[in-house]
């Protein structure tokens, strides 16, 4: 009944919002290891590890890390972590490894975030990279 007035408006909404609401979200930490022990860089709404959160952060970003979480999109997170450790080499000259996790926790019930009780979270299996095998081929 609203299709003319969407039409007149130019506000029709070709894609379901709401349509897949992840009840199992999964959140990506990047950490380097440096000076022999790991740090995190990044994690998502970590204000103090924020390293490549305005690429990260950016919208067509976000759709692949979404659906990272889901089990049909897993593999995507080999690709991330190709990409992230093109960016660490140069940006941590003095890191040997950078390790990309996704970590998961339920989303929390109404009286779960009332209580400010946070789902404790899983981390799946960390995909670690060897910077210096791309700054060694980054030389020939």
């Amino acid at each position: 009944p609203f299709a003319r007035y969407f039409e007149y408006c130019g506000t029709f909404q070709s894609w379901q919002m709401f349509v897949a609401p992840h009840r199992h979200p999964a959140r990506l930490r990047i950490d380097i290891f440096q000076a022999g022990s790991w740090r995190t860089v990044f994690r998502e709404g970590d204000s103090h590890a924020k390293w490549l959160s305005e690429k990260l952060g950016d919208t067509r970003f976000r759709s692949v890390l979404f659906r990272m979480g889901w089990p049909g999109y897993r593999g995507e997170l080999e690709h991330v972590t190709d990409w992230v450790s093109r960016q660490a080499a140069p940006a941590f000259p003095d890191a040997g490894l950078v390790r990309v996790v996704l970590s998961r926790a339920d989303s929390p019930s109404p009286e779960q975030v009332r209580a400010g009780i946070a789902p404790a979270s899983t981390d799946d299996p960390p995909l670690v990279r060897d910077l210096s095998r791309l700054r060694i081929g980054a030389r020939r």
